[in-house]
């Protein structure tokens, strides 16, 4: 932080110990808190600070005696992307929030789960939102759910959502035989589900079931397909009733509405705590003291 406003460490201890418990104000962009971390209550081990630097970033959190950002924070970067989480000697490591900056107003583009080097990595929930509707609700959104390594999504759900139209597709690596990769993929029109389960090779599906069932449960139309050597399908009528059980069990536990209102609900919980842990100050210091965004995030994933 070498372009932060500039002050004696030891001189901010000093003033720290003299007012404990109160809010220090050094000057118009810079606010000290201190923090009792060690065991001997006489010695300040961290603050809890807001500043704004000469870099335009803006940071709310905790700084070490040394006046580095670590144990957990706000950061609005001055590219305009945020996030609130936990820090390592400077780095984005643990469980955290990134809101992505984005030219296109409609646009919103957030994160929310593991870090590791600055990276995305582990499990979370990625929310992509290319239009709002007018009643301020998720309109045409994707949504990523599952384990994350590198910034990039690797396992788990894939939700969209296209102005009524909604998708979910499993992606898992690791689940393949000899013929290729398992493709499972659900998609609602309307009252009308569709269950797709086949294998996938050289970006192709080449056999697999299809079943769709209506709001009511009623089975409208299910069958098999296979694909002949000259790269037709052929289609037969599909009478596997363990099977049709099986799926159908499946699309029950998937329920689209509760899918869309979930990841609303998240959304909005999130840019709430973004806008609070702004605004107020000791809004901040309690979310970042208590962990409290730690604790929510399990519930988050049950959420989903």
């Amino acid at each position: 932080m070498s372009d932060e406003i500039i002050i004696d460490r030891y001189k901010l201890k000093a003033l720290c110990n003299q007012n404990r418990g109160k809010i220090i104000k050094i000057e118009e962009n810079a606010l000290f808190f201190p923090l009792n971390y060690s065991k001997n209550n006489d010695e300040i081990e961290n603050y809890f600070v807001n500043i704004k630097n000469k870099s335009k970033e803006h940071y709310i959190g905790v700084l070490t005696k040394e006046l580095t950002k670590n144990n957990f924070g706000y950061i609005l970067f001055k590219e305009g992307d945020e996030y609130l989480g936990q820090i390592s000697e400077e780095k984005r490591e643990g469980f955290g929030i990134y809101k992505f900056n984005s030219d296109n107003k409609n646009e919103k583009d957030i994160y929310l789960g593991y870090f590791l080097d600055n990276k995305i990595n582990g499990i979370g929930i990625h929310i992509n939102i290319i239009q709002d509707s007018p009643k301020n609700e998720l309109f045409k959104y994707n949504c990523n759910i599952g384990n994350f390594k590198n910034n990039e999504f690797i396992k788990g759900k894939i939700y969209s959502c296209d102005n009524g139209f909604e998708q979910l597709k499993f992606k898992d690596e690791n689940i393949k035989n000899e013929k290729g990769k398992k493709v499972i993929n659900i998609e609602k029109n309307g009252n009308l589900t569709t269950f797709t389960e086949g294998i996938l090779k050289d970006k192709k599906l080449i056999e697999g079931v299809v079943l769709t069932i209506n709001d009511d449960g009623k089975v409208e139309n299910q069958f098999s397909y296979k694909i002949n050597q000259e790269l037709q399908y052929n289609y037969e009528y599909f009478d596997d009733e363990n099977k049709i059980k099986e799926l159908v069990n499946q699309l029950n536990n998937l329920k689209f509405n509760q899918f869309r209102i979930n990841i609303q609900e998240m959304y909005k919980k999130i840019i709430t705590i973004f806008e609070n842990t702004k605004g107020d100050f000791n809004y901040a210091k309690d979310l970042i003291i208590d962990d409290n965004l730690k604790k929510n995030f399990n519930e988050y994933l049950k959420m989903i």
